[in-house]
């Protein structure tokens, strides 16, 4: 049940709020820091963005927060 908030989420708001948000702390801060290749950054951007997908449904799991249609 929770697929269809991540899925609405993610194609409303999710997609600008997180994805940039998740972007700048992970792919920018490799390529400036540690000046890794834009490809591997943006590996471990998406990566980290799955991770905070997947920290959001087991937050709402945990606390038995279900969306129903």
């Amino acid at each position: 049940m929770n697929a269809i908030f991540l899925y609405l989420f993610f194609e409303t708001v999710g997609m600008h709020w997180l994805n940039a948000n998740v972007a700048i702390f992970t792919g920018d801060m490799f390529q400036l820091f540690l000046k890794v290749p834009v490809e591997i950054a943006s590996v471990f951007s998406a990566l980290a963005t799955l991770i905070a997908e997947w920290a959001l449904c087991y937050w709402l799991y945990k606390r038995n927060i279900f969306f129903k249609l």
